[in-house]
């Protein structure tokens, strides 16, 4: 004898069928609007790319999913006091990108893999005649180490370390502006709490640092910089923050930046620039720490090496990616270039994602 479905059983089993049939009726516009926008169904069905292409579309539009999320973060940061998978939660309302939490067991052949593509820089920089000089910026949590929860040691110095080390074994010349931002962190805020990125006012210690260990590179042209007072910034890394606000409020709080700008602060002596005979000696190259203008990087270094500057940056890409943007555009071959910058983040060297392919193609074309 077969078991009998009781009442309860059968409630749940229509319960069942009503909600496949309420899915069904809410999935088919979803289906039907992807089916008509969509212009390379055949190729991507070929490439078998169709039906994960419209998982990830129908995955970011259910109705439920923010939902789940805000209810999933309340529950990760009430039992364990964590956010999203990304970001570190620190003390006093500062946050941490994982990334600088994640040493791998084999750091010697990380570093080693980032200097060989510093190294190869330099030597197709060397061979166009031009000088490089390196812009090591320090790790958020080596600078604010006391501000996070979990402890990283001396790991993060270590790092920094490491990559100096190589760069000296390796001859390159470089600004360590690190013992810099240790002694003045208290002074003004460095790094943003809720942003991965430094201030403006890193980026001005920076570019000083810069023309103090190298007063070479200082050149006779006056630029000045001028506030322009404060705005509000919201932190990249409070994308990772999806509990509700009234759990940590700190956390999703809006920080506010000081502004600047720099201009040329032009006189009757400059007489090459008043007949526009003066030319760029030095250029600049770096990540979106040089990139975005909140933190007026390339007019602070214009500022302190007294010297106009080409800057050539890019955002999300890591500092290689923006020295291969620098090869690609021709300017080894500037003849009036004689020095480049590569402001280089410590933090990228822990990137599982530099594989460098482009690069590998770039520098053999080079050299």
């Amino acid at each position: 004898m077969f078991p009998v479905m009781q009442s309860a059983s059968r409630v749940n089993g229509v319960l069942f069928i009503v909600m496949l049939a309420g899915m069904l009726v809410y999935s088919l516009p979803q289906l039907w609007r992807f089916a008509t926008t969509e212009k390379d169904a055949a190729s991507l069905f070929l490439s078998g790319e169709l039906s994960r292409k419209f998982e990830r579309a129908y995955d970011s539009e259910f109705f439920v999913r923010e939902a789940a999320i805000e209810a999933w973060s309340n529950l990760s940061y009430w039992a364990f006091d964590e956010g999203l998978s990304g970001v570190i939660i620190g003390k006093d309302g500062w946050l941490f990108t994982n990334q600088e939490h994640l040493f791998p067991q084999n750091m010697d052949a990380v570093v080693e893999r980032e200097l060989r593509a510093v190294r190869e820089a330099a030597d197709v920089l060397k061979r166009a005649g031009k000088r490089l000089v390196v812009l090591p910026v320090p790790m958020k949590v080596d600078v604010y180490s006391d501000y996070a929860r979990y402890a990283v040691d001396d790991k993060a110095a270590a790092l920094h370390s490491a990559f100096l080390t190589g760069l000296t074994a390796s001859g390159i010349e470089f600004a360590d502006v690190r013992p810099a931002f240790l002694a003045h962190r208290n002074e003004a805020p460095l790094y943003l709490k809720r942003d991965t990125h430094w201030t403006s006012h890193g980026a001005r210690l920076a570019a000083q640092t810069l023309a103090v260990s190298f007063p070479d590179l200082v050149g006779a042209t006056s630029f000045t910089t001028e506030p322009l007072g404060s705005t509000e910034f919201k932190g990249d890394l409070t994308n990772f923050i999806k509990m509700s606000e009234w759990l940590a409020p700190e956390l999703v709080e809006i920080e506010r930046i000081d502004r600047f700008q720099t201009i040329a602060a032009t006189s009757v002596e400059d007489e090459s620039a008043l007949f526009g005979e003066s030319t760029v000696e030095v250029a600049l190259v770096g990540s979106s720490y040089t990139k975005m203008d909140e933190w007026n990087l390339s007019g602070f270094v214009k500022e302190a090496i007294r010297s106009d500057l080409i800057t050539v940056a890019v955002e999300a890409k890591g500092p290689v990616a923006a020295m291969e943007e620098f090869f690609a555009a021709g300017l080894p071959a500037d003849k009036d270039l004689k020095t480049i910058i590569w402001e280089f983040p410590v933090r990228s060297l822990l990137s599982q994602e530099n594989s460098y392919a482009s690069w590998r193609a770039t520098v053999d074309q080079l050299l």
